[in-house]
């Protein structure tokens, strides 16, 4: 019992610096390189819970709420594609998709 508890106290530390650390550059936001008053780009990846079938218009919903969240000044949706639902997700009516968001500068 005396050796597992250090190895659960690493596994826990372990788990706790890797939900903390910084998200790898393009995981979501790919602004770093953007010079100074061009459009951010964010790239949107979810899954969304369907009300109404076939779902493309919660998916439309969830992305613009996304956008408007991440964008305050504004935002353009350059591409947004559903994905195929695994069973488990046609189970639950989960509906995954992916979309570029470009957020406009202020005026």
């Amino acid at each position: 019992m005396r050796r597992i508890a250090p190895g659960i106290g690493a596994l826990l530390l372990a788990i706790v610096t890797a939900c903390t650390a910084p998200a790898p550059p393009g995981a979501e936001r790919t602004t770093a390189s953007a010079p100074a008053g061009t459009p951010a780009s964010l790239a949107l990846r979810g899954q969304v819970e369907v009300a109404h079938s076939p779902g493309t218009q919660d998916v439309v919903a969830e992305v613009r709420r996304q956008a408007a969240a991440r964008c305050p000044t504004g935002f353009i949706i350059r591409s947004l594609h559903t994905g195929t639902p695994t069973p488990g997700e046609i189970t639950a009516r989960l509906l995954p998709f992916e979309a570029v968001v470009d957020c406009t500068p202020p005026a």
